[in-house]
């Protein structure tokens, strides 16, 4: 039993250690406008203009510029080969539908990813599972949408 408990301690610590790397890495707020509806953690959110911010908890606040939306997301450390020129957020298109995955600040080759989504997940599995002649398709299609740091 008192194997077990530890096991979960040091899980726990794993993935509080993961989150605050990746708050580290989301530093500013990032602003863009985002010209088509898309989804993040489960949660649709219309176009328009969002800032994402990182909190001190390792959330990820992803508001529109309105107030009318907002979404919290949790997020992990991602490191790119080359480092970015601009702020860009990365989305996965699956068909019709934009789902949010990444957001990488410029100068840096850091940026934070956030993890699938049920949602996401299905929908690649249904996109992959279907196929007029028995081959597979593509998975998602990345969308790279530029903005402005603050």
């Amino acid at each position: 039993m008192k194997r077990y408990f530890l096991s979960g301690i040091g899980t726990l610590a794993l993935a509080m250690a993961m989150v605050a790397t990746a708050y580290s890495q989301m530093a500013h707020r990032v602003e863009a406008k985002i010209p088509f509806e898309f989804a993040v953690s489960g949660k649709v959110l219309p176009d328009g203009a969002y800032v994402v911010t990182g909190d001190t908890a390792g959330c990820l606040t992803i508001r529109s510029l309105d107030g009318g939306n907002a979404v919290l997301a949790l997020a992990t450390a991602a490191r790119s080969n080359v480092p970015r020129t601009e702020a860009t957020m990365v989305f996965d298109r699956i068909g019709d539908h934009y789902f949010l995955t990444q957001i990488w600040e410029p100068g840096s080759d850091g940026g934070v990813q956030i993890p699938r989504s049920k949602m996401e997940s299905e929908m690649i599995n249904r996109t992959l599972a279907r196929s007029p002649d028995g081959q597979h398709q593509a998975g998602p299609e990345l969308v790279y949408v530029t903005g402005r740091l603050f």
